[in-house]
């Protein structure tokens, strides 16, 4: 009897062991999945920010470049600068001097190009890009202080200081002093047919790195419809040197 009953604790507390053994392999289990999903979602988010960073740009600066094309189409219409018309992206471009389709940038007939939404994973100040004639940059096209070398530029205002970052990383424009290089103003003077000096940029020490650069990003220091300093960065494009 004795012998049995010893037989019977022994196999009591062998499965008392072995469910000790269970709960804490179950429990191990639990907190190495855990560990192993946090840092899974971890590097998916860090590398999911980084593309959208990269698709952004490169959504951004291929875009620019197509409406530089339909500029140039539209001139090939036999028109000049002060002909062109963005009328078609809005009604805030509307110019007197464009009385055929063919100076109409965003249309069949004209520049040919259809018009497009922002890229969606930034933060857009406005709904859309802007299109100016008011800015001399320093070292693209002629230098001379007035509107007869300002250049026509479209431009983008957002709050991410990463992406604006980058567009100059893959544009070559280096930072100032460690930060992005700033202006004043590169967004006033929307263009309307009829050229307008406002201001030349790039040629100070703060924005001295996008001398001679026809797309760069800056930070505009006096703000940006409605965001303002360190959180409006603005990226823009010489559609045409003058």
């Amino acid at each position: 009897m004795r012998k049995l009953l010893s037989c019977q604790n022994a196999r009591t507390a062998e499965r008392g062991n072995a469910f000790l053994f269970i709960l804490v392999g179950v429990a191990l289990f639990a907190a190495l999945s855990y560990t192993v999903a946090r840092g899974f979602q971890s590097g998916t988010t860090h590398t999911i920010s980084e593309r959208q960073i990269t698709l952004i740009a490169s959504d951004l600066m291929q875009y620019a470049q197509k409406v530089e094309r339909a500029v140039n189409r539209v001139r090939h219409h036999d028109h000049s600068e002060v002909d062109i018309s963005f009328a078609d992206y809005s009604a805030s471009y509307n110019n007197a001097n464009c009385a055929v389709d063919t100076c109409r940038v965003f249309y069949p007939g004209g520049g040919d190009i259809s018009v497009s939404t922002l890229p969606e994973g930034a933060t857009w100040v406005d709904a859309g890009w802007g299109f100016h004639n008011g800015h001399e940059i320093e070292g693209v096209g002629s230098t001379c202080g007035d509107e007869t070398c300002t250049e026509l530029t479209m431009t983008v205002h957002f709050t991410s200081e990463a992406l604006c970052e980058h567009i100059n990383e893959e544009l070559g424009v280096g930072l100032v002093s460690g930060s992005v290089p700033s202006v004043s103003d590169i967004t006033s003077s929307l263009h309307t047919g009829t050229f307008a000096y406002v201001n030349t940029v790039g040629d100070i020490p703060a924005s001295a790195t996008i001398e001679g650069k026809t797309s760069a990003c800056v930070a505009e220091t006096d703000g940006c419809d409605g965001a303002v300093g360190s959180s409006c960065y603005t990226f823009y494009h010489v559609l045409l040197a003058r």
